[in-house]
């Protein structure tokens, strides 16, 4: 039987470091050899210092202790692991290669599905398991108002670029395939797999989906880029990658009636740590914008039983639209800049329209599924705009955590 499979993919998924790709050496996985020693083809291997040599089936079969009275039997459970981990769906550079090229040359866009959940969840979490947290960012979080048993629980990493191919090797060495798993790529002029994070600075934040599968990461920038603090890790149209789309994440318990819908991934982590009540849960949306995301959440908590839908964006859909000249750098070439009467800024406007789309539509969707809905509110002024102290739902219940200094009292 002609495989699909090369004894080159097999390295790949392995983890197997490549010394010269072009003429097959690598390091020897039994002996360690990073010599010139250890050379693989298509079909066999073979290392001079520690005399292992075979197929495929028999290497594998070796590297992972299979034994048996009969070599056919130890060959056929050999291929069947095989079979099993490439299934249908081998990457090797070639392939990888025309499907970036191919994705190039297309007319329009094209789609490149995700793995199955279960796929990516099982990738994530090992990615959490070989990677660590720097001080840094673990102070950040607990300025927050997280727990170092929160933090442990949720899984906070510290993105390491030094590591990267190092941990996709780890990653392969238990069998995982990273192909078509965002934020994965395979990096053809070091013919290595890599995470795409190059030049992120900063944290991961996981984004569960209804059942608790990890669906992706959100990357918390120490610095934030182009207005932007939060990147997901996704790796669009490089060699084996994969958009990572823009999820919505669910935290707390599964079978909670009463959900509360926050504008943010990590703000949704937040707020349900500092939230004790087992009947409410939260979902973070990746920004007011991500209608289908939410919705598409909404309908399966739904089906689930969900029958509150609470509003909980943040408070600058209530900022007051009256021109403060304090808007940003644009009050400076505004027509208005000086006047004794004062207008309303069009910026703001533009702002405030944008966002009560954004609740607008949660509350259609709510509407159109029978939910009860209700927009939640705080540091909110007589005039009935917003205060301008506390923006988000996070900070609010941070806020009420500290005037009632009472670790154990519910604020929700």
């Amino acid at each position: 039987m002609e495989e699909k499979f090369t004894m080159y993919d097999i390295a790949d998924r392995l983890g197997w470091k490549y010394i010269d790709r072009k003429k097959g050496y690598i390091e020897c996985p039994f002996c360690g050899t990073k010599k010139l020693a250890c050379n693989i083809t298509d079909k066999f291997f073979s290392c001079l210092k520690c005399n292992h040599q075979g197929n495929f089936y028999t290497i594998y079969a070796d590297l992972y202790g299979i034994t048996s009275t009969k070599d056919k039997k130890r060959t056929k459970i050999a291929a069947e692991k095989l079979r099993k981990m490439f299934g249908n769906e081998n990457f090797s550079e070639q392939d990888m290669v025309a499907t970036k090229e191919s994705r190039n040359n297309a007319v329009g866009s094209e789609v490149v599905e995700k793995r199955p959940v279960e796929e990516l969840d099982k990738a994530y979490c090992s990615l959490i398991q070989n990677t660590s947290l720097l001080e840094k960012h673990r102070q950040a979080l607990k300025d927050r108002g997280l727990t170092d048993k929160q933090i442990a629980v949720y899984g906070f990493r510290s993105v390491d670029n030094s590591r990267s191919g190092s941990i996709c090797r780890i990653l392969q060495s238990k069998g995982i395939n990273l192909s078509r798993i965002p934020g994965f790529y395979y990096d053809i002029p070091h013919n290595e797999w890599r995470l795409n994070t190059w030049g992120m600075d900063g944290y991961f934040c996981i984004c569960p989906d209804e059942k608790g599968y990890i669906q992706g990461f959100q990357i918390r920038l120490d610095v934030p880029k182009k207005g932007q603090k939060y990147l997901w890790l996704s790796s669009k149209d490089k060699p084996g990658g994969v958009t990572s789309g823009s999820q919505t994440g669910y935290f707390g318990n599964r079978i909670a009636k009463k959900i509360i819908v926050v504008d943010g991934i990590l703000k949704a982590c937040v707020c349900n740590c500092f939230c004790k009540d087992r009947n409410t849960a939260f979902v973070g949306v990746a920004g007011v914008s991500c209608y289908k995301s939410m919705r598409e959440m909404l309908v399966k908590l739904k089906n689930r039983g969900i029958t509150h839908v609470y509003n909980a964006y943040d408070m600058d859909e209530f900022i007051n639209p009256l021109c403060d000249e304090n808007y940003k750098d644009k009050c400076k070439n505004c027509k208005h800049k000086g006047d004794l009467i004062k207008c309303d800024c069009k910026d703001k406007l533009r702002k405030i329209k944008t966002l009560k789309s954004g609740s607008n539509k949660l509350k259609e969707t709510a509407k159109n599924l029978n939910l009860h809905y209700e927009r939640i509110t705080w540091d909110i002024g007589e005039d009935g705009f917003w205060k301008g102290d506390i923006k988000g739902l996070d900070d609010y219940l941070k806020y009420l955590k500290k005037e009632r200094r009472d670790n154990n009292e519910n604020v929700l």
